[in-house]
C-alpha cells in the first residue's frame, strides 16, 4: 500500500527470529503489483542494450526501469559531457521517493554498468502545468441525460489526463481531450479553453521535451442545453 504514514505499517506477516517488531519509518511509496505484460515485454525489447559498454540511452532506460516494478516511465538526458540525468514517473503518476531514486541509481551505476567518467544523477521530471475549462452543448432531446453525459465526458477526459502525466515528453494536444467529449452521444459541440501557467492559450499543441511531463488541471466543467435536436430525432419528424 502507498501513502501510509510512518508507524502505520507495523504488522509482521512472517516472524523473524530475534526481531520483536518492525514498522515503516517514512510514508510508503512505490508499492505496485507484479509488472504487467506490456511493461515486461518492453524491457525484453530493451534488454540487448544492457550488454553495451558505451552507455547508450536504451541501456540506461532498461536498468532504470528494472529498479522497481512501480516505475512507469523513464527519461535519460545528457545535458553536458559525461553527465547523465535520469528521471522517473511511477505507475500512479507520482514521483519516486528517495528510496526508489537510490534503487535507480544503484541499477545505473557501477563498473559494469556505465562507462568510466559518466556521472549519473537521479532528478525529478519537470512538470509543465496547464489549466482547462469545458462547456458541453447538449441536444435538447438529451436533456434528461445531461448530468450523466457531463459526468461520463469529464471522467473520460480526466482518465487521459491522468495517463498523460505518467509519460515523459507527452505533448499537450487540447483537441485530443475535447474530442473525447465531442464524440459522445447527445453532445452537439464542445467549447474548451486551455492556458499554460502564464495564462497564454494553448490552441493547437504544446511540445514537451523528454525530461518534461504534462500536468493538466480541469478548473471548470459545465453544460448548456441547446435548442438543437439530435440527428436521430430530426429524421423522425
Amino acid at each position: 500500500g502507498n501513502n501510509f504514514a510512518p508507524g502505520q505499517i507495523a504488522q509482521m506477516v512472517k516472524p523473524i527470529e530475534y526481531v520483536l517488531s518492525a514498522e515503516n519509518i517514512e510514508t510508503s511509496n512505490g508499492g505496485a503489483e507484479i509488472e504487467d505484460d506490456a511493461a515486461y515485454a518492453y524491457r525484453i525489447y530493451l534488454s540487448p542494450s544492457k550488454f553495451s559498454t558505451c552507455g547508450p540511452y536504451d541501456a540506461y532506460e532498461f536498468f532504470a526501469l528494472s529498479a522497481n516494478s512501480s516505475i512507469k516511465s523513464v527519461s535519460v538526458t545528457n545535458p553536458s559531457p559525461n553527465r547523465i540525468d535520469i528521471s522517473a514517473i511511477l505507475e500512479d503518476g507520482s514521483l519516486p521517493n528517495q528510496a526508489i531514486k537510490d534503487q535507480i541509481k544503484a541499477e545505473c551505476t557501477g563498473e559494469k554498468r556505465v562507462p568510466m567518467g559518466d556521472l549519473v544523477e537521479i532528478i525529478d521530471v519537470i512538470d509543465v502545468t496547464a489549466t482547462v475549462t469545458y462547456t458541453l452543448y447538449i441536444f435538447s432531446d438529451y436533456t434528461a441525460l445531461a448530468d450523466q453525459i457531463k459526468a461520463s465526458a469529464q471522467s473520460a477526459i480526466q482518465k487521459v489526463i491522468d495517463n498523460w502525466k505518467t509519460q515523459h515528453g507527452r505533448d499537450i494536444v487540447p483537441a485530443a481531450l475535447s474530442s473525447l467529449a465531442q464524440n459522445m452521444e447527445g453532445v452537439y459541440y464542445v467549447e474548451s479553453t486551455m492556458n499554460d501557467k502564464d495564462g497564454n492559450p494553448i490552441t493547437t499543441t504544446k511540445a514537451l521535451s523528454k525530461d518534461q511531463r504534462p500536468i493538466i488541471t480541469i478548473t471548470d466543467f459545465s453544460f448548456v442545453i441547446t435548442n438543437e435536436q439530435s440527428q436521430v430525432n430530426e429524421t423522425l419528424k
